[in-house]
């Protein structure tokens, strides 16, 4: 992971899925409980592929009616798949919807919740952390990781 980005978890994903026409549509549908939430999605500023992928799951959260917020675009660098970082370690409902519908339409997300708690340790203890959460009130991100790594 580049400098102050967060560690991978431990179940780190080792792609990041192309999201296909079937599996928006499973999204959209399954999204549909959290109707009206926030959603918020980043992807790597750098990365064409990270960013259509991020682009897809803005669609699906418009779909189905959430109140999403712009695209993050960051310079941070994070391996490939998909991340769903919850801010607090008891987050509100529709993340945990947001968390099922992801599985359910076959995108599997490395989820971690306490992210804010995390973050604020990491920024205590080395100063050039910058983290996911950058609005006032975010209660997740999901971040989508680079594009394949080509075999060396």
């Amino acid at each position: 992971a580049a400098p102050g980005a967060a560690p991978a978890p431990a179940d780190q994903p080792t792609r990041t899925p192309t999201i296909s026409d079937t599996a928006l549509t499973q999204l959209v549908t399954a999204l549909g409980e959290g109707r009206g939430s926030p959603a918020w999605v980043t992807a790597m500023a750098d990365d064409a592929f990270s960013v259509a992928q991020a682009e897809r799951l803005v669609t699906a959260f418009r779909r189905a009616g959430w109140d999403v917020k712009p695209l993050q675009r960051t310079s941070l660098r994070l391996r490939p798949g998909l991340y769903l970082f919850a801010a607090d370690t008891s987050p509100p409902e529709y993340v945990q919807t947001l968390a099922t519908a992801l599985t359910n339409a076959g995108l599997s997300a490395a989820f971690r919740q306490g992210y804010r708690e995390y973050a604020e340790e990491q920024r205590r203890t080395r100063p050039e952390f910058r983290g996911f959460l950058t609005e006032e009130g975010q209660s997740f991100v999901l971040v989508v990781g680079r594009g394949e790594v080509p075999a060396q």
